[in-house]
C-alpha cells in the first residue's frame, strides 16, 4: 500500500513509518527541509518538503497515497487565525 505520513521526521512519524517500512508499505513523508527529506530517501522512504499549513502541498504529497497517517503537530497553534478567541 502507497501511504502519506505527514510529521515524518518526528519522534511519532519516524516510528510509523519504520513500522510501515517493515510491513512491506510504499512511504512518503511530508517534512519541512531539504535535511529532512535527504535523511528520509536514505531510508527508502520519498521525501515531501511542505507545511500542514499548505492544503495544496498537502494535496500533491498525498496525489498517490491509498492512505495517509498524520503526525504533524502545527508548533504556531497560538497564531492560527481559525481559532476562536476567548476573553
Amino acid at each position: 500500500m502507497r501511504v502519506f505520513v505527514t510529521g515524518a521526521s518526528g519522534f511519532i512519524g519516524s516510528a510509523v513509518i519504520k513500522e510501515l517500512l517493515d510491513a512491506g508499505h510504499e512511504v512518503t513523508g511530508l517534512v519541512r527541509s531539504k535535511q529532512s527529506a535527504d535523511a528520509l530517501e536514505a531510508m527508502g522512504v520519498r521525501g515531501h518538503i511542505g507545511s500542514i499549513e499548505d492544503v495544496e502541498s498537502l494535496r500533491k504529497g498525498a496525489a498517490d497515497a491509498e492512505g495517509a497517517i498524520h503526525t504533524a503537530f502545527f508548533h504556531q497553534i497560538t497564531q492560527m487565525s481559525c481559532l476562536p478567541v476567548f476573553a
